[in-house]
């Protein structure tokens, strides 16, 4: 709400005002969203003009805010239309982000100038479609990218990400930036004000898994997954990488293959206990695939959607792990997001190989002093 106008001001439009400068008034427009000020000259009746111009278009703008504020209540079927009819001339956020998603991501390249890997992209299309479905998606991109409604479109922005774990959430925000970024640079938008909102603080809250939680999970398991787990403690690689490893890849007495994320070549020396792993992995379901099982059901579908029908999906290792430590009851005091994962059997290797070769160099340590006393004892003989 502006305030009351003196008397030299009345005949003045809200929200400009005069100075005087070498006994010459000038005018200025002060955008009230913004408090950014925009010179309109000394020409009082072409200030007054502009300035009631620029007026209608703020008021019928915040008009504009207020319904697509209120979209976010609405059903999806609704948003687009009400949306559309709103801002004619915009382009759609769910537009642009089909456009993105398309012809953009496809020819982003990372920091090493190599093409995104299938799982960065893979990520990035759930986090596009996400959107489209939210409330966002049925904003106009002009708006969320707005400097005049730069406020309320943060307001929103926020209002998405907040419905996501800070891990997820700063994700998110990232790829907000960059779309945000581009459709700047499409002249879709002139403002990115996904980066002006707030990164959130990560907080390490999952427990890491103990040795004997480990060796409960493994004894409940099948013995398909007893192989996925031992190769993970044995390798230490990524579940996208174990699910997909080939016995073709095993090599003069190496497994050598390609990291999918890092797409750095790794070449790991087969010793006993890999060996045993391997060789427990060659039953008689014939599979390319170290890590394979025979599904209790099998489908067309599920068929198309895996590398072959006996492999295992990402999703189905780490879900696996899950059922199996809900089973057993095991961190039942902890909430769900604080329970140890899959993904913590990596962390349990490292930590064994650390104290695997930290212990190693203790006895090597010992071993050279005893072997130092001996020596001396010889030489004073």
């Amino acid at each position: 709400m502006t305030r009351p106008r003196t008397k030299g001001r009345k005949d003045l439009p809200d929200n400009l005002h005069p100075v005087l400068k070498n006994r010459v008034f000038y005018y200025s427009y002060r955008n009230p969203s913004t408090g950014e000020r925009t010179g309109f000259g000394s020409d009082k009746k072409l200030a007054v003009v502009a300035a009631k111009r620029m007026n209608a278009l703020l008021y019928s703008a915040d008009e504009q805010v207020m319904q697509l504020v209120n979209l976010s209540r609405q059903p999806v079927e609704l948003r687009q239309s009400t949306a559309q009819s709103i801002t004619q001339t915009d382009t759609l956020f769910t537009d642009y982000l089909k456009h993105f998603k398309a012809q953009i991501l496809p020819r982003r390249r990372n920091k090493k100038g190599q093409p995104l890997s299938p799982i960065t992209l893979r990520d990035y299309n759930n986090q596009i479609e996400h959107l489209r479905a939210s409330a966002l998606g049925a904003m106009s991109i002009g708006f969320i990218g707005s400097h005049t409604h730069s406020r309320e479109a943060r307001k929103l922005i926020n209002q998405y990400l907040k419905a996501f774990p800070d891990t997820s959430s700063n994700r998110r925000r990232g790829l907000l930036i960059q779309i945000l970024k581009q459709a700047i640079g499409d002249g879709e938008c002139d403002r990115n004000n996904a980066e002006d909102t707030l990164k959130k603080i990560e907080e390490v809250k999952r427990q890491r898994l103990p040795l004997e939680a480990f060796q409960q999970v493994y004894n409940a398991a099948a013995p398909w997954y007893q192989n996925l787990m031992d190769l993970t403690l044995q390798t230490l690689q990524r579940r996208e990488d174990l699910v997909v490893m080939e016995f073709t890849q095993i090599e003069n007495n190496q497994l050598r293959f390609v990291q999918i994320k890092t797409r750095r070549a790794i070449a790991i020396n087969i010793g006993p206990e890999l060996d045993a792993i391997i060789n427990r992995s060659r039953n008689d379901l014939a599979s390319p695939y170290l890590i394979h099982y025979r599904p209790a059901s099998i489908r067309r579908a599920q068929i198309n959607a895996k590398n072959h029908w006996t492999s295992v999906s990402v999703d189905k290792a780490t879900k696996e792990f899950s059922r199996l430590r809900n089973e057993l009851g095991l961190f039942d005091d902890l909430p769900p997001r604080e329970r140890p994962s899959f993904h913590e059997i990596r962390s349990l290797g490292a930590d064994l190989y650390r104290s695997r070769r930290s212990h190693t160099a203790t006895l090597r340590a010992q071993q050279c002093e005893d072997d130092a006393g001996v020596s001396g004892s010889a030489s004073e003989g």
